[in-house]
């Protein structure tokens, strides 16, 4: 598996602290732990700097949740990280839709979190292997605007709350 900088590390970090928060609360919404996860990367993105959309006051912005910069004129500098966050649709269709547009940013940081396979997998990495495979690694590599090398960080969740992470990089 390749190796997390520290963004990722960071990142992944974030989202283990999400799920294990959502956890205790002992509460099954896909809402819930998407309010979770945001909240823990908006937290993340404050600490290194950045705004983030959604912030606690603002809408939305084309993702489910940025990283940006704006300059000393409040005009938009950077867009650091994007993340799009599907874990209601479990179709292969609507996850590529959902992941296909991060891959539209020019963002040095690139996440995508979703739920695995709705199989009877024990094990998630088998089940998240199989999404990497068949959908992520095959869209990452056929977009034509991303340079090779780009990362995306994957990060799933499977029906036991269990979590797995995994860096693809384009060809």
């Amino acid at each position: 598996m390749e190796e997390l900088n520290e963004i990722e590390k960071s990142l992944v970090i974030a989202f283990e602290n999400a799920i294990t928060e959502y956890c205790a609360q002992e509460i099954e919404s896909k809402s819930i732990i998407t309010q979770k996860i945001e909240e823990k990367f908006r937290d993340l993105g404050d600490q290194l700097g950045f705004e983030s959309c959604p912030s606690s006051y603002s809408n939305r912005w084309l993702f489910d949740l940025c990283w940006y910069k704006n300059n000393s004129e409040d005009c938009l500098e950077e867009v650091s990280l994007v993340l799009e966050c599907e874990l209601s649709d479990r179709n292969i269709r609507g996850l590529k839709y959902d992941f296909e547009k991060i891959l539209q940013s020019n963002s040095e940081h690139k996440v995508f979190i979703c739920m695995t396979l709705p199989k009877n997998y024990d094990n998630i990495e088998q089940a998240s292997l199989e999404l990497i495979e068949v959908v992520y690694q095959k869209c990452l590599n056929s977009y034509k605007r991303l340079e090779k090398g780009t990362r995306v960080l994957l990060l799933f969740i499977n029906d036991y709350d269990d979590v797995y992470h995994q860096i693809i990089i384009k060809h």
